[in-house]
């Protein structure tokens, strides 16, 4: 498929990639976080029309719109759209839209519902702190970005991106977006369902515990060990799989320290580690739609690729999603794409950065263009492309509001093929499902990601 150039990324589209650089040679990364920018690095003000609000606070205790511990504010619900963009308006909005999802609209009968936009991102003050910090400590790997980071713990490592180096500015991204907080520990139910040929199929569904150690509020910079991250999966469905297990360990210098990766084996009892379940090896719980490291836009080790710094522009992404998980699969899930009238879309500023494989090493997707919010770091929307440079999927990534921590996490995501038509909906807690389980963020043990534990305690 011949890639459209409509909607591409113009310079004269992109906001300056110098816009840190006069301010960081005369104040110090602490002082812009405390002035133009917000504790977590995105710009305090507006854009010049006002269609992006100044960051106020977000959604944080004492704050306008904070209703209590577990609520969330009345605009998640009460808001109504400001327009629907369609094929029949698109070329008044591309400037605003990434290529994907231009895609989408113009192939396949694909619109959007533009809400009023809300900077509702905020962090608990420990958290700012911890930021604040890193702006001064934390340090990319000398030798490539890619390799990791060293010097930060408990916030985004790099708040204050430098536009002066595109490189080392998009491996800031990446890490940024990789170390975003979504709670010290957290056990989730989530469902993932493929539509292929029309007709939907829950390809997995289960329990995903995670223990982020880079967020460990008893733990600090010196006696951080740098796994940042662990994960286990519990599949509860489809039938054929119930009992399978995956174990993922993460770390913030895969040069140095390697991601590992282990698979409970069905039936024998016996945990295996796997080192081939990693990067573009396609992934059993979406039933092979895309690849292991292309999950919520991109998980493991950025090794892989050069991560270069394109610029800043304003486009529609998902935002404050909340509502999507108010319902089932069914409800939500088309025969073509998620309902649109059931996801919310903003115009915010976010980074773009193209990722393009390093000489050396082997992916099946040679390039990946990255759209990052820049308030919450989060990946919005990736396009990605195989070696034939043909743009074959789309991703779009809802974000929501996580009242009970303070934070902004992943609601779930979209990931269209364009080729087929065929699409997954991916890690939904949908509260409607039969088997719904209330989130907990009660803390788990380090032994729950021990894999000799896992092997112990399995059934068979």
């Amino acid at each position: 498929m011949k890639r459209r150039t409509f909607g591409t990324l113009a310079a004269g589209n992109m906001l300056a990639l110098g816009m840190h650089r006069v301010n960081a040679e005369s104040v110090s990364n602490v002082q812009l976080l405390n002035t133009k920018l917000t504790p977590f690095g995105g710009e305090r003000s507006g854009n010049l029309d006002g269609s992006i609000p100044e960051w106020t606070g977000g959604y944080a205790p004492g704050s306008a719109v904070w209703k209590g511990s577990d609520q969330l504010p009345d605009y998640i619900f009460s808001d109504r759209p400001l327009f629907s963009i369609e094929s029949g308006n698109i070329e008044q909005h591309a400037p605003q839209l990434a290529p994907g999802v231009i895609a989408l609209i113009q192939n396949f009968g694909y619109s959007i519902q533009v809400y009023p936009s809300r900077r509702s991102h905020a962090l608990p003050q420990k958290l700012y702190d911890n930021i604040a910090r890193n702006a001064e400590t934390a340090a990319l790997n000398p030798v490539r970005g890619a390799y990791g980071f060293t010097g930060g713990y408990g916030g985004i490592p790099f708040p204050v991106i430098d536009t002066t180096d595109a490189f080392r500015g998009g491996a800031q991204l990446i890490w940024n977006y990789l170390s975003v907080y979504e709670a010290f520990s957290k056990t989730e139910y989530i469902e993932t369902n493929v539509v292929s040929g029309g007709i939907m199929a829950l390809a997995s569904s289960g329990l995903v515990l995670t223990r982020t150690p880079y967020y460990d509020p008893a733990g600090c910079l010196e006696t951080f060990d740098g796994w940042r991250f662990k994960n286990l999966v519990k599949v509860s469905g489809p039938a054929i799989d119930i009992g399978q297990e995956y174990l993922n360990w993460q770390s913030n210098t895969p040069a140095k320290i390697q991601d590992k990766t282990w698979i409970l084996l069905l039936g024998e009892g016996r945990v295996r580690e796997a080192p081939d379940i990693q990067f573009d090896t396609p992934s059993s719980l979406v039933d092979g739609m895309y690849n292991a490291d292309e999950t919520i836009g991109f998980l493991g080790s950025p090794i892989e690729y050069d991560w270069k710094l394109l610029g800043k522009k304003e486009l529609y992404i998902p935002y404050n999603n909340n509502g999507i998980l108010q319902h089932s699969a069914s409800e939500v899930i088309t025969s073509k794409f998620v309902d649109p009238d059931f996801l919310r879309w903003e115009l915010h500023r976010v980074w773009v950065v193209e990722a393009r494989l390093h000489d050396g090493y082997r992916n099946v997707l040679p390039r990946r263009v990255f759209y990052f919010d820049e308030d919450t770091f989060h990946a919005s929307i990736v396009d990605v492309f195989d070696a034939d440079d043909n743009h074959i999927r789309t991703s779009a990534l809802f974000n929501m509001i996580e009242a009970q921590i303070i934070g902004t996490t992943v609601a779930g995501q979209q990931v269209f093929n364009l080729q087929s038509g065929d699409f997954v909906v991916a890690n939904v807690n949908f509260h409607k499902s039969p088997d719904y389980i209330p989130t907990s963020y009660d803390v788990l043990s380090e032994s729950t990601f021990d894999p000799t534990a896992i092997a112990a305690s399995a059934s068979y």
